[in-house]
């Protein structure tokens, strides 16, 4: 079946790799979605939704081929310039809407027995240089449940948590990453194979397992608000690595490297009863190491991601009587004082007699 769907909302960043089934290559090498061509002549792209037949021409906004386009040829037993990769840059700004597309390709060759090819289509907007860029917000200013997870790497820049997310055919690849979302805990398993080259180099195969753990970006701290800014080292929690024991292994067949990555993040809900903010508190980056040999090239990385709520609530203000309720210090001195025949003003006889009927309006609410 070869049908790859892909919609694409506005702003929306994605990135999806699909499969497709041949039955006989040698006669469907000229395959519509094998071509580049496919890809953006026949239709256009509208600046904003907002239009009408009077300027439906002006709000246009054609594809740009950013490479050469190449169409498939059957050469020997090869197809060859199949569309391996299609890349949709947009540009846009926030009055003006989307300003232009430019569409890349990358191509392979396939052999006419293969049966499948995995095509991977990513779409990216990029703001007008000449428009501020707007930051992403999680929340305002605590998260919402399900906005992505943010963090600050170490050169400084905002960016949500990813995890490793397996193509069509159960593989590893740094490009396909997916993003964290706040509150929701996650479980990902793929399996990566590593190049002769780095299987015989333990430090290669050690560093090539952390990269596609925790992913190009070496995250520095959490955003403890959803609203947080990499200017405001406020609102930044701390982040904890948990990393493999490195022992001496020269000369070793054998090679310890990290095959998993536990993320632990805790958080709470803080501030007002009436409105509570959801805040990270911190996290911790947990690796769990596996001692492989040396021609072991293939194995399985596991990555999870569990959310703690140490939210404590307090006891609300208002409640039930309570047993242990006392009266006031001279609560019966009216009372005292008449019996001890002391001789009281008329105003301190009204006194006891309002006390007198409060009692015993108390008394019978409280045992209704």
């Amino acid at each position: 079946m070869n049908i790859c769907v892909v919609f694409v909302g506005f702003l929306q960043r994605r990135n999806i790799t699909c499969s497709r089934i041949f039955t006989n290559l040698n006669n469907q090498c000229d395959l519509p979605f094998l071509s580049a061509s496919t890809y953006y002549s026949g239709f256009v792209v509208l600046k904003t939704p907002n239009y009408s037949n009077a300027n439906l021409s002006e709000m246009k906004v054609n594809i740009i081929n950013g490479n050469r386009i190449l169409s498939p040829s059957l050469i020997e037993n090869s197809c060859s310039n199949v569309v391996s990769k299609v890349q949709y840059i947009i540009t846009y700004n926030g009055t003006s809407g989307i300003q232009n597309v430019t569409v890349t390709f990358e191509y392979t060759n396939i052999s006419t027995d293969s049966m499948s090819l995995l095509q991977t289509f990513v779409i990216e907007f990029v703001s007008n240089p000449h428009v501020p860029s707007i930051s992403v917000r999680s929340g305002n200013p605590g998260y919402i449940i399900g906005a992505p997870l943010l963090a600050l790497t170490v050169k400084g820049e905002l960016v949500p948590v990813t995890v490793l997310q397996n193509t069509a055919n159960g593989l590893c690849t740094e490009e396909l990453r997916t993003t964290v979302p706040f509150g929701y805990n996650m479980r990902s398993s793929c399996t990566h194979s590593f190049s002769e080259n780095t299987a015989n180099n333990c430090a290669q195969l050690r560093n090539e397992s952390y990269s596609f753990l925790q992913g190009k970006s070496i995250l520095k701290s959490l955003a403890a608000l959803g609203n947080a800014t990499a200017s405001q080292t406020a609102f930044w929690a701390g982040l904890v690595y948990g990393s493999c024991a490195v022992q001496n292994e020269d000369g070793s067949e054998s090679c310890t490297i990290p095959i998993g990555l536990d993320i632990q993040i805790v958080w709470a809900y803080v501030g007002k009863l009436s409105n509570p903010q959801a805040q990270v508190l911190g996290g911790r980056f947990l690796f769990k190491c596996k001692t492989i040999t040396c021609c072991n090239v293939s194995t399985s990385m596991v990555t999870t991601v569990t959310f703690y709520d140490t939210t404590i609530r307090p006891v609300a203000p208002r409640g039930e009587p309570q047993i242990n309720w006392r009266f006031p210090f001279d609560f019966f001195f009216p009372f005292k004082a008449a019996i001890s025949g002391v001789k009281s003003h008329p105003a301190s006889e009204l006194y006891i007699v309002v006390l007198c009927l409060f009692t015993l309006n108390l008394t019978r609410m409280w045992h209704r």
